[in-house]
């Protein structure tokens, strides 16, 4: 298996067309040892999982772990803080923090 280790996720306001009254959208630009890809955020949908995300990247809380799970063609899991360790590879993720409560999503993927 090969390891993809994230160098860093910087956060970054991205440029929407939405009034002022709106949360802008935010996007999770992540650097990997393999490439570079941004993820798209959305206060407005999940305003505490996206504060929290945020702090913990700048923060460096992602810097240097790696995607412990991939699915071809599918989804991808990573930022468990266990990955910075080589030695704990039978225990990443195996559960997250529980840190900020599950938020209602009205958009379907």
């Amino acid at each position: 298996m090969r390891r993809v280790v994230v160098r860093a996720a910087a956060i970054a306001v991205a440029s929407v067309d939405a009034p002022l009254s709106q949360n802008l959208l935010k996007e999770a630009v992540v650097e990997t040892s393999l490439g570079t890809f941004v993820i798209d955020l959305d206060p407005a949908a999940a305003p505490n999982q996206v504060a929290y995300f945020t702090k913990l990247a700048a923060e460096g809380a992602y810097d240097n772990t790696t995607f412990h799970r991939m699915v071809k063609y599918g989804i991808v899991q990573g930022g468990d803080p266990l990955t910075k360790d080589p030695a704990k590879r039978p225990q990443y993720g195996t559960g997250g923090l529980n840190m900020v409560a599950a938020e209602a999503r009205g958009v379907c993927h």
